[in-house]
């Protein structure tokens, strides 16, 4: 059925915005992290 198609490839594209959204989190705070100067951690 169409529908079902449908909701599986927006189920599979909302699962692959979120993996890189939380992808693109994680290394902005490691870049963070990496920017601060030694012993204001």
């Amino acid at each position: 059925m169409v529908v079902e198609e449908q909701m599986l490839k927006m189920a599979e594209s909302r699962m692959a915005y979120d993996a890189a959204i939380g992808f693109y989190q994680k290394s902005m705070s490691m870049i963070r992290l990496a920017a601060k100067k030694p012993g204001q951690a």
